[in-house]
């Protein structure tokens, strides 16, 4: 049982603990619960041209010629899809041209503990947890790309026979789920 000194000692530690108050410190605690964070996850990056990811959208666009709201937004979700592998395979090719890099200058040095170290470029030395990570994000943003594609085209092809799409085709189907959801 929990003596009166220690509850009065657990109210008052719990007063010091009352999380972050500046909205500098909520935006930053908001992000405690993500378990990975790649420049892949947000839209567009700080090193990355406005210009560029607006004329790439353009350009899906045009080519997909979405008719209404929903194909829209599949639309702009498979853009973002394709900028977002993109941005992925760029990160990769970095990735190898650094270790490239590293390596060269290791034999450059000529030191026994570089040879035996950075002898050879494999990659699966290469910052072993970024790569397959990078693979997984890739794939995982192949899947939604493909399932976006997917549903758009399934619209457009009932839209081009002058049959409304279903409205159980407007929401996701069990596919469209991950398997953790579907067992």
């Amino acid at each position: 049982m929990t003596s009166e000194a220690q509850v009065a000692a657990n109210r008052a530690n719990a007063q010091h603990s009352t999380g972050p108050n500046t909205p500098a410190g909520k935006a930053k605690s908001s992000q405690n619960a993500r378990k990975r964070r790649l420049p892949g996850d947000t839209p567009l990056t700080l090193a990355e041209d406005e210009v560029a990811f607006a004329a790439h959208c353009a350009g899906v666009r045009a080519a997909l010629l979405p008719q209404d709201a929903f194909e829209d937004e599949l639309v702009r979700q498979i853009a973002l899809h394709q900028w977002r592998i993109g941005r992925l395979q760029r990160i990769e090719a970095a990735l190898f041209d650094a270790e490239t890099r590293r390596v060269e200058y290791a034999r450059a040095v000529g030191s026994e503990v570089a040879k035996l170290r950075y002898g050879r470029a494999d990659p699966a030395d290469i910052w072993p947890g970024a790569i397959p990570e990078l693979s997984r994000r890739e794939t995982a943003l192949g899947r939604e790309l493909a399932r976006a594609m997917a549903m758009l085209e399934r619209r457009q092809v009932a839209r081009g026979r002058g049959v409304a799409p279903l409205a159980e085709k407007n929401s996701p189907d069990e596919a469209d789920f991950p398997r953790a959801i579907n067992g």
